[in-house]
């Protein structure tokens, strides 16, 4: 079975950048992708220890998606939220997709004010 780090990081490099929105499959293909990630976070959610440690753990990693769909998970989960913030901060400021750009200050929006 595979670990939740490996779940994450396989199901967010499943998910759309900005070119893709226009191809049905890979919304479908997003969608599902998404789903399966919130019913891992609903999972993780009930191990804090857990949670935090697969949180920290992903933050740093390579990919833009998995960087900001992990930081959006701990900031909805209140785990971590600092180091969130933070990825999100750099995210938002690096990044070169507008998609993702938009979508780390939206979180950044929603959950710390």
């Amino acid at each position: 079975m595979k670990s939740y780090e490996e779940s994450i990081i396989e199901l967010a490099l499943c998910t759309n950048s900005a070119m893709d929105y226009a191809d049905k499959a890979k919304v479908r293909r997003h969608n599902k992708a998404m789903t399966k990630i919130f019913s891992l976070a609903n999972e993780l959610k009930e191990d804090i220890p857990q949670a935090t440690a697969v949180y920290l753990k992903l933050m740093p990693h390579s990919e833009e998606k998995v960087r900001l769909i992990v930081a959006g998970l701990s900031l909805q989960t209140h785990i971590c939220k600092e180091e969130a913030r933070n990825t999100l901060e750099v995210i938002s400021a690096t990044s070169k997709d507008v998609l993702i750009v938009r979508s780390a200050k939206r979180m950044l929006d929603t959950y710390l004010e």
